[in-house]
């Protein structure tokens, strides 16, 4: 029996397998239509995929912890909201 930490080897296959940003996309956006999402929260989605993408500057299947935590830093030094 194995621990319920440990991956099972289909799991272990699914996380090595290398697959590039276009398959990733066709992939999220067929789940978005498949949950019957708004066109309009479809459409967000490809913009802020497109937006995040030219902040990182690599492939969104590359990414790391540190990718996400320095867009979202960059992120929120653009949007700083001014209070009165």
């Amino acid at each position: 029996m194995r621990r319920p930490k440990e991956l099972t080897e289909d799991e272990l296959r699914i996380i090595k397998k290398k697959i590039s940003d276009e398959e990733a996309y066709e992939a999220f956006f067929k789940d978005c239509y498949l949950r019957n999402l708004r066109p309009a929260t479809i459409e967000y989605y490809k913009n802020e995929f497109h937006g995040a993408k030219k902040i990182i500057n690599k492939q969104l299947v590359e990414w790391v912890q540190k990718d996400v935590e320095s867009l979202i830093l960059q992120s929120k030094e653009l949007m700083k909201v001014t209070y009165y």
